[in-house]
């Protein structure tokens, strides 16, 4: 877990742009993001950004005190949640 930047300024407080600075950082560690936002604003910023967001996103949910994510954040035909978080090797 991270957390974006931000200034407090006398009188005003200011942070960067969060979800630009969560799938940036998703990209430059080719990591996954756990997130319920659909980042549809962000998605035709960069090539990097759309690829991210279209099989790197798992969202999730809570039932009473249980966290669950599900085995299949892109439906039938996307990538799997392990094909997600294994991390594949370079060839």
């Amino acid at each position: 877990m991270y957390f974006s930047p931000s200034k407090n300024l006398p009188g005003q407080s200011s942070s960067c742009y969060d979800d630009r600075f969560i799938l940036e950082m998703a990209f430059r560690m080719d990591a996954a993001v756990l997130s319920n936002d659909n980042y549809r604003d962000l998605l035709q910023e960069s090539k990097d950004f759309e690829q991210i967001i279209k099989t790197r996103v798992i969202p999730y949910t809570f039932c009473k005190d249980l966290f669950m994510v599900p085995q299949d954040p892109y439906g039938r035909w996307g990538p799997s949640l392990n094909q997600i978080l294994v991390k594949q090797p370079n060839m």
